[in-house]
């Protein structure tokens, strides 16, 4: 279920282009993961809802990516 502000931001037609954390220090709740052969993409969101995180991945990544996440 998408939240007010991302029905908006999709309707407006938003670029849905790879990013790095905008924040150094932000904090990932909840990660989706869409799994492919041999990349995975991930998408991270804050507490309040916010994309955090929204990157490609090579198996060989996913573990360092995950490790590298801070706690919550």
């Amino acid at each position: 279920m998408l939240l007010p502000r991302q029905r908006l931001k999709l309707a407006r037609g938003a670029n849905d282009e790879e990013h790095a954390m905008s924040q150094q220090n932000a904090r990932v709740a909840v990660v989706g993961i869409d799994i492919g052969k041999n990349s995975f993409h991930i998408v991270g969101q804050d507490g309040r809802g916010e994309i955090v995180l929204r990157q490609k991945w090579s198996r060989s990544q996913v573990e360092t990516g995950f490790a590298n996440m801070l706690p919550v």
